[in-house]
C-alpha cells in the first residue's frame, strides 16, 4: 500500500510497533518513520511535511503522559465505518512476557489517562459502542474499577482486551458487565 501511495507522489510516514522494531525494513516503504510513541514528535513530522523537508527518522525520546491526549476524529466524518468507536485509556501492560511486543515497546512503563478525561471523551462523542484499544485494560485494578464505575451511568456498550487472570475475580467480572462490557 505504501509503495503504491508513494508511486502517486504522496509522501508516506509509517509508525507503530512493527516500524519501531524493524526500522530498516520500514524505511524501504516510507519517506519517513516514527520510532516509539509519536505523541511528542508528531507536530514536528507534520510541520516538516508541510515544508517539504521530512527527515528519514523521527525518534520519540519519551513515553509521554496521557493526560490531555485527545484524538482528532474528524477524518472519520462522513465515512461509513463500523459503529464501533475505538478509544484508548492506557498504554503498556503489567506483565513482562518476553515474547510480547507490548513489553518490548513500552518496557515496565504503564500509563493511563485520567478517568474524567476518558469519560468526557465518550460523552462528547455521542457514540454508544466502543472498543477500548488498550493492550491490557487491567494494568491497574484500582484505577480500572474507578473507570468501570464511571462508565455505568453512560449506558454504553464496550469491548476490550484483558489478561485471562481476571476471570477468577467474580466481583470484577460483575463490575465489567454492569459498566457495559460485553467482551
Amino acid at each position: 500500500i505504501a509503495t503504491e501511495i508513494r508511486r502517486r507522489g504522496i509522501p508516506v510516514v509509517l509508525g507503530g510497533y512493527h516500524v519501531s522494531f524493524a526500522e530498516q525494513e520500514a524505511l524501504q516503504y516510507a519517506d519517513a518513520i516514527v520510532v516509539g510513541d509519536a505523541d511528542d514528535v508528531w507536530k514536528m513530522v507534520v510541520d516538516d511535511a508541510r515544508q517539504g523537508r521530512l527527515q528519514k527518522i523521527y525518534r520519540s525520546s519519551v513515553q509521554p503522559q496521557l493526560a490531555g491526549v485527545r484524538f482528532d476524529r474528524s477524518i472519520f466524518r462522513g465515512k461509513r465505518y463500523s459503529p464501533l468507536t475505538p478509544i484508548q485509556f492506557g498504554r503498556g501492560c503489567r506483565f513482562a512476557c518476553d515474547f510480547c511486543s507490548i513489553h518490548a515497546f513500552y518496557g515496565d512503563t504503564v500509563r493511563a489517562r485520567p478517568v474524567e478525561e476518558f469519560v468526557a471523551e465518550i460523552r462528547e462523542s455521542g457514540k454508544r459502542y466502543f472498543l477500548i484499544v488498550d493492550d491490557n485494560l487491567l494494568v491497574n485494578k484500582e484505577l480500572a474499577c474507578k473507570l468501570f464505575l464511571a462508565l455505568i451511568p453512560l449506558k454504553i456498550t464496550w469491548t476490550c482486551q484483558v489478561s485471562i487472570d481476571i476471570a477468577h475475580d467474580r466481583e470484577l467480572m460483575d463490575l465489567l458487565a454492569r459498566s457495559g462490557c460485553i467482551g
